[in-house]
């Protein structure tokens, strides 16, 4: 088991609906997180595409194994470190938010599929229907997107199926920057694991993206904190080495049978 990460996240902003661009910006990113020595890199929510238009969107969405997963592996190949990266999937008559971690060797070991969709992203896209785990290195994550984070019974699921650590990506715009910070904190808590959380910052027609991306001590304490509108790469260490650090442990000490 790998006990300590080096955990980078991206703030950073996104053309929206210009692939090629972000695609570039991607590689720029991970080469700079490649230099930090960084095990991990976590990007915002949508970060190959952004918010596009109903007519952009099965233009710009595509399979899992595609140019973007391609262009990917062909960068980590050069840098190598552990990605994730939130695209648009399309399956047939549907489209998802996506999210997939690719490994230091090129392969993708996880997917995950936005389950809670914001507003109106119910007219967009498909939802998710999967909470699974991945090992990595050991080390159990799960994976979660933006609104996600907004309740608490995805982040228990994974942490019942043993995450160490939930990878969140978000687009999270104003004026909701202060809910995710105190979503990020209640997870972690409730679930004694780590939580990082990457937002995008920038703006577009619709949109304020002001970032304020944080990792989470399992005991609530912010251990990384990015400043708002900063375009930065942030590192944070994880300990994950097995250690009885409380007296009380919340998901052994659940009743189950209470909660109807």
């Amino acid at each position: 088991m790998k006990k300590e990460w080096n955990i980078a996240l991206a703030q950073i902003p996104i053309q929206d609906g210009d692939k090629e661009a972000n695609l570039k910006k991607i590689e720029q990113v991970i080469q700079e997180a490649h230099q930090l020595s960084a095990d991990l890199l976590l990007l915002p929510e949508l970060i190959v595409t952004g918010l596009v238009e109903r007519e952009q969107l099965f233009q710009l969405a595509e399979a899992r194994n595609g140019h973007t997963l391609k262009t990917i592996q062909r960068i980590i190949h050069k840098y190598p470190i552990h990605v994730v990266y939130s695209f648009m999937e399309s399956e047939g008559n549907n489209v998802y938010i996506t999210s997939c971690l690719v490994d230091k060797e090129g392969e993708p070991q996880h997917y995950y599929r936005k389950a809670h969709l914001f507003t109106d992203e119910n007219q967009l896209f498909s939802k998710g229907d999967h909470l699974d785990t991945f090992e990595l290195e050991g080390v159990t994550f799960g994976m979660l997107t933006c609104y996600d984070i907004e309740f608490p019974e995805p982040a228990r699921t994974l942490s019942m199926q043993g995450a160490q650590v939930l990878l969140v990506n978000s687009a999270n715009m104003t004026p909701y920057e202060n809910q995710h910070r105190i979503f990020s904190q209640a997870r972690a808590m409730e679930n004694q694991c780590h939580v990082v959380y990457c937002n995008r910052i920038g703006t577009n027609d619709h949109y304020e993206y002001h970032g304020e991306s944080l990792v989470v001590h399992p005991n609530g304490t912010i251990v990384l904190d990015l400043q708002r509108d900063e375009e930065t790469i942030g590192m944070a260490k994880l300990d994950l080495a097995p250690h009885a650090s409380h007296n009380y442990h919340y998901l052994k000490e659940r009743r189950p049978e209470l909660y109807r």
